[in-house]
């Protein structure tokens, strides 16, 4: 389908988070440039999520229930092509725990970048800071620095008012990109066999590889997170972390003496954390797990699932 001049589908995937489910899509609609449709992926919530989302009855609002939890990185490959394929020029890729201020949109379609992915700034203060993670610089190349995410931005700037109107990044997190449909007509979806985690900064090292120009954060496009992410993650999401992460880090854009560097040091931490005991059993079964099921050529399969489908993951 030809792409819709300058017309925004947004994409939210959402787990059992109904609460935070129903704030967002109010901030979608209350938007100063409107939202053009809505796309809701439904990853099987159990806690009256699917119920909310049937009683809507919004034109501009869509919604598709998955059959099984595919996570965050499932559930945004399928919302990504729904609305490419629906001819969206930009689609605006969030989780289910960011709402978007009034002006957040506006601010992204009229940032003074020529970049294919805008991303909003979080915020989660009202007293200047904020919290942009991302990296202005991931290191793929110099097996000799330590570190995979350098320089980052909540770091260089830590107030809103030492930070440029834009800021070029390396890093992508899918908290509210705005993506132009030239991205995935180039490099694709995202891969949906990651389930959960680093599906977004692949995804963002498959664009800049791509030469389709900067990834940016846009300063005066602000977005509320309403989940504290600093949560410690559980033993299942840890797998999904840890072989992705080698995955991303070892993978066909990396050093290859990066690539031995990375997985060494991975080996030496798992070993030292178990003769020291500072790992239990089960977490270094973990670690071997996902070494293994990260090497090259072997098909990504989802060994670990949440312990019950009501935990608030994706």
């Amino acid at each position: 389908m030809d792409a819709r001049s300058n017309s925004v589908g947004a994409v939210v995937v959402t787990f059992n988070r109904k609460n935070f489910l129903e704030r967002v899509l109010d901030s979608l609609l209350a938007q100063s440039r409107p939202v053009d449709h809505i796309y809701v992926i439904d990853n099987a919530s159990t806690d009256g999520s699917a119920e909310y989302l049937s009683s809507l009855n919004n034109p501009r609002i869509s919604v598709r229930r998955l059959p099984t939890n595919t996570g965050g990185a499932g559930g945004f490959s399928c919302g990504m092509k729904w609305a490419f394929d629906a001819g969206h020029e930009w689609i605006w890729m969030m989780d289910d725990d960011v709402a978007q201020t009034a002006r957040c949109l506006e601010m992204l379609l009229t940032a003074n970048t020529t970049a294919r992915i805008l991303l909003p700034l979080a915020r989660a203060f009202d007293d200047g800071r904020h919290l942009a993670g991302l990296a202005t610089r991931l290191n793929l190349t110099s097996p000799f620095t330590p570190g995979f995410r350098l320089k980052i931005a909540a770091r260089l700037y830590p107030t809103i008012e030492s930070m440029p109107a834009v800021v070029r990044i390396e890093d992508l997190s899918f908290e509210g990109p705005l993506i132009h449909r030239s991205v995935p007509e180039t490099v694709g979806f995202p891969r949906a066999e990651f389930f959960i985690s680093y599906d977004d900064t692949e995804y963002g090292i498959r664009a800049a590889k791509s030469h389709l120009g900067p990834i940016v954060l846009v300063r005066d496009a602000v977005m509320k997170r309403l989940n504290d992410a600093s949560s410690v993650s559980p033993l299942w999401r840890s797998y999904y972390q840890c072989r992705n992460d080698l995955i991303v880090r070892t993978g066909r854009w990396a050093h290859p003496l990066m690539r031995i560097r990375v997985r060494s040091m991975f080996v030496l931490r798992t070993i030292l954390g178990r003769l020291t005991g500072k790992e239990p059993l089960k977490t270094t079964r973990v670690r071997i797990h996902a070494f293994f099921d990260s090497l090259p050529g072997r098909p990504l399969i989802n060994r670990y699932l949440p312990d019950s489908i009501v935990t608030p993951e994706h």
